[in-house]
C-alpha cells in the first residue's frame, strides 16, 4: 500500500476520534486505516450491514429487482465477468446481487457512471437519475443543500486523504490494474462515511455490435463506518 496514504489515513482517524469526543461534528466514521489498500486484502466488506437478511431475499437472484436494467448492463452480467476475470489480484470475497456497485466507462470523458445497483442508491441516498453520467468523485462533497460544517484542518485532512487515494487509483487505472482504497464520501443527506472502494477492470461487448470487447471499471463500495460501530 502507498505509505503516504496510510500515514495520512492514520492522522485523519485520530482527528475523527478527537472531534467525536469533543462533539464538534458528527461522523458515522470508522478507522480509515482498518483495511489496507493491498492487492491481497483478506477482509472484503462490500456486503451491506443487513446482508444476512438480504441474502434470504436473494435465494432466487433471477427475480431480484434491479438485476436487469434497460441500459444494456445488468447486475448478473457484471458479477459473472468479475468472477471469471483472469488473474485476480484482490480478494473481494463472496459477492452477490446485494452488493453496492457502479459500472464506469473509462473510454468516455471523465469516466462516467453508466450503471448503478439499487444497493448503491440505498447506500448513498441518491437515485439513478442523480448518479448516471457523473464521475464517482461527486460523492467526495456533500450536496450544497446539506453542507457539513467542518473545521478548516478537518477539511484539509479529508481533502488530502482523498487526493492521495485518487492518485493511487489513477496510477492503477493507467496500468489497467485492480485497486482498493479508502475515501471519505458523503451521502445525499450530508452524512459522512468511510468508503472502501474496490475497482475491478472487466471487458464487455462493444455497443456497436462489432464483436469487439470494451473495457469498463466495476466499483464495489462498502461503508466501513457501520461495520466499525461508530
Amino acid at each position: 500500500m502507498n505509505k503516504e496514504y496510510m500515514q495520512q489515513a492514520q492522522r485523519l482517524q485520530e482527528l475523527w476520534r478527537q472531534s467525536s469526543a469533543s462533539g464538534s461534528y458528527t461522523v458515522s466514521g470508522a478507522p480509515i486505516n482498518a483495511v489496507e489498500s493491498k492487492t491481497n486484502s483478506s477482509t472484503p466488506v462490500h456486503a451491506p450491514a443487513n446482508a444476512s437478511s438480504q441474502n434470504k431475499a436473494l435465494s432466487d437472484p433471477l427475480i431480484y429487482p434491479g438485476i436487469y436494467a434497460p441500459s444494456g448492463f445488468d447486475m448478473m452480467g457484471i458479477l459473472i465477468r468479475v468472477r471469471q476475470r483472469p488473474n485476480p489480484t484482490i480478494d473481494i470475497g463472496s459477492i452477490d446481487s446485494s452488493v453496492s456497485l457502479v459500472l464506469c466507462d473509462p473510454e468516455r470523458h471523465d469516466i462516467p457512471i453508466v450503471y448503478c445497483s439499487e444497493t448503491f442508491e440505498a447506500l448513498t441516498g441518491y437515485n439513478s437519475a442523480d448518479i448516471l453520467s457523473r464521475n464517482c468523485r461527486f460523492l467526495q462533497q456533500p450536496p450544497r443543500d446539506r453542507a457539513v460544517k467542518l473545521e478548516a484542518r478537518h477539511q484539509h485532512e479529508i481533502r488530502k486523504t482523498n487526493d492521495i487515494a485518487r492518485k493511487e487509483l489513477k496510477e492503477r487505472f493507467a496500468r489497467n490494474e485492480e485497486a482498493q482504497v479508502k475515501l471519505v464520501n458523503f451521502m445525499r443527506d450530508g452524512r459522512m462515511f468511510v468508503n472502501l472502494l474496490t475497482v475491478i477492470p472487466i471487458l464487455w461487448d462493444d455497443e456497436s455490435g462489432s464483436g469487439k470487447k470494451k473495457r469498463y471499471f466495476v466499483g464495489f463500495m462498502g461503508d466501513t463506518s457501520k461495520r466499525a460501530g461508530f
